[in-house]
């Protein structure tokens, strides 16, 4: 049975003047090779790095429940319940700390080939409205429904998580979140602000944990056990994928061979520097710099 109100629609849809001509998307981003998981637990927090390419992939992260904080780049973002921020391609970033150990936090990792409309989203936090959470409902429902890989199923989470990233992007003006800062409430979390800082401007370095110390006017075995606290693993670690990090930015941005990128790193040689790369992403940075040239030229 047709609905009554859709008859009274189509009788004021006006007369079409030109056939060749139609409304066409403006801008319309389309994400790719999308994942989704979720951390449930504060320990749980460190991304898993495989498969590898989530470097050059963006993530939105979704705060369902249990405010935390992020640093990307040189900021800390205070998360929200009800709010989102996006984590784009190779930014220098880690998970500061919860307000409980349990949480309820939804990672969407895509790719995209033009990003720049997301710009106005770098390092702000995003407050996210009934209809938006319904929207983000409606997608994991789907997720969840069985099919992925089949063309039909996949088609329609395409589609719906670009109708997510257009409506943050025409609900929700940028220019407005810039204008709420975190707040870096207790003194632990202020240390680490600042210990996030010290990474994020020496992280082509050879730095160690007691240089960092060192920096803060720190001891070494104090700075160890308050950034294990807050971010449930160690400092050491901490460092060396800060360097990997940007050390994967650098195959995927940069025409440096891969001996320059290992030093511009703080590693001592291209054989030190594949030999971690390789034990943390499984594969050696000169596979990786292929796979990307690969994915690039489909």
């Amino acid at each position: 049975m047709c609905p009554s109100d859709l008859k009274r629609k189509v009788k004021l849809i006006p007369a079409v003047r030109d056939y060749f001509g139609g409304i066409a998307h403006s801008d319309l981003l389309v994400p790719n090779h999308i994942l989704f998981f979720s951390r449930l637990h504060r320990r749980d927090l460190p991304v898993v790095k495989r498969p590898i390419d989530h470097h050059h992939r963006f993530v939105l992260i979704v705060n369902l429940r249990t405010p935390g904080s992020l640093g990307i780049d040189r900021h800390v973002i205070r998360l929200p319940e009800k709010h989102a921020v996006f984590i784009f391609p190779h930014q220098f970033h880690g998970y500061l700390d919860t307000e409980e150990e349990t949480m309820n936090w939804l990672f969407i990792t895509f790719e995209l080939d033009k990003p720049g409309p997301l710009e106005g989203f770098r390092n702000v936090r995003i407050p996210l409205s009934n209809d938006v959470l319904r929207m983000i409902d409606r997608l994991v429902g789907c997720y969840l429904g069985g099919g992925a890989g089949e063309r039909g199923v996949n088609n329609r989470l395409v589609l719906q998580t670009a109708l997510l990233i257009d409506e943050l992007l025409h609900s929700v003006n940028p220019g407005t979140l810039r204008e709420a800062p975190a707040t870096i409430e207790t003194r632990g979390q202020k240390l680490i602000e600042r210990v996030h800082r010290v990474l994020f401007r020496r992280a082509g370095e050879k730095l160690s944990v007691a240089e960092v110390a060192r920096e803060l006017n720190l001891s070494e075995s104090h700075l160890r056990t308050l950034f294990r606290r807050h971010i449930g693993y160690s400092l050491g670690r901490y460092i060396r994928e800060s360097r990997l990090m940007k050390a994967s930015g650098l195959i995927h941005n940069s025409d440096l061979n891969l001996s320059e990128i290992a030093s511009q790193c703080g590693f001592d040689s291209i054989y030190t520097f594949s030999r971690s790369f390789k034990r943390a992403h499984g594969m050696s940075p000169s596979d990786y710099r292929r796979f990307l040239r690969r994915r690039s030229d489909r």
